[in-house]
């Protein structure tokens, strides 16, 4: 008699990669600068331009060489293709430079207690987070799965405990990534941290991104299991 085995995955609705409309760019320009037009080609006129080190949103298009791009400014417009790298696809060396910079912004961001910002400075503060440090968050997560770069990743402990009670979850999504591909390392570099809050924002990311690696029940119960025994100590 066959048996019948039943894998049962837990899946969510919602992927990281969906919140955010289309993929993330750069530009990749040798002039270090690249021209945003208004429609699809150089007898377009110009309406921005973009330099080494902004991000924007891009959507592709299988049958044009002008892609549509979104930026921070709510400007959108058009951008030959040649000119557009995703942000997946660059090398390891220039991914830790690029997170590493934003991470020292972030950081250096948070310094001054928010209430103690004028309105100007909040609002740079909460376009360069939302608009800025969460566009890379997965980037980071999947370079962190890929280097295990210890530095990099308890830079990052140290940044999302400076914003813990914020109510962005991307970030906390992103320590549920990294838990999810490396869940040993991770509990290495966390066990030893004293604050229980760290320990709470790793068990509440896990659960809000364990569905989206369609985890298998077993799998799901064996990671649950390790950070309950995490925050017993």
């Amino acid at each position: 008699m066959k048996k019948i085995v039943i894998i049962v995955l837990i899946c969510p609705l919602i992927s990281f990669g969906q919140l955010f409309n289309g993929d993330i760019g750069i530009i990749d320009d040798p002039d270090g600068y690249t021209f945003v037009r208004k429609g699809k080609g150089l007898t377009y006129p110009v309406i921005d331009t973009i330099v080494n080190g902004e991000l924007f949103h891009f959507m592709s298009e299988k049958d044009s060489e002008w892609w549509k791009i979104s930026q921070r400014n709510g400007l959108q417009g058009f951008m030959h293709k040649s000119r557009i790298m995703n942000i997946k696809d660059i090398n390891n060396i220039d991914k830790y430079n690029l997170i590493d910079t934003i991470f020292v912004k972030e950081k250096e961001l948070q310094r001054k207690p928010y209430y103690k910002l004028t309105k100007a400075e909040q609002q740079k503060r909460k376009e360069f987070h939302e608009e800025t440090f969460d566009f890379i968050l997965e980037m980071f997560a999947e370079y962190i799965c890929e280097t295990k770069n210890k530095v990099l990743f308890e830079r990052y402990i140290h940044i999302i405990y400076t914003e813990a009670g914020s109510a962005d979850e991307l970030p906390i999504w992103a320590l549920g990534m990294i838990y999810v591909c490396e869940p040993d390392w991770t509990l290495e570099i966390i066990a030893p941290n004293g604050q229980c809050s760290i320990k709470t924002l790793l068990e509440f990311g896990f659960e809000n991104i364990a569905y989206g690696d369609c985890l298998s029940k077993k799998k799901y119960k064996e990671l649950k299991r390790k950070i309950k025994e995490l925050k017993k100590y």
